[in-house]
C-alpha cells in the first residue's frame, strides 16, 4: 500500500482557482439568473393579462345575462358597477 498524500484542502496545500475567476463565474451565474427571470416575469405578466381579459369577458357575459333578465331593467354597467367589477373599462376607454 502506497503512503501517497493528495491533499484535502484542510491546511491549504490544494490549490484554489484565483479570487477573480471565483468571481466572474459568479457573476456570470447572477447574469444568467437575471434574464432567466425577466424572462419568467414576461412570461407570468402575459399570463395574468390573458387570465384578466378571460375574467373580464365572463364578467360581462353575466351582466348581459342578467340584465336581459332582469325585471328591474338594470343595464349591464349598472350591474358591474354595483359589484365593483371593472370588466366595462376596455369599452369606456374606447368611447
Amino acid at each position: 500500500m502506497a503512503n501517497t498524500f493528495v491533499g484535502d484542502n484542510d491546511h491549504g496545500d490544494t490549490p484554489l482557482p484565483p479570487l477573480s475567476d471565483l468571481l466572474w463565474a459568479e457573476v456570470t451565474k447572477l447574469r444568467q439568473d437575471k434574464v432567466r427571470l425577466e424572462e419568467d416575469i414576461v412570461h407570468f405578466a402575459n399570463e395574468l393579462n390573458e387570465v384578466t381579459t378571460q375574467r373580464d369577458y365572463a364578467r360581462r357575459e353575466v351582466c348581459w345575462l342578467l340584465s336581459e333578465q332582469s325585471v328591474n331593467t338594470i343595464s349591464a354597467q349598472s350591474f358591474a358597477v354595483d359589484r365593483k367589477w371593472d370588466c366595462f373599462k376596455e369599452e369606456k376607454t374606447n368611447v
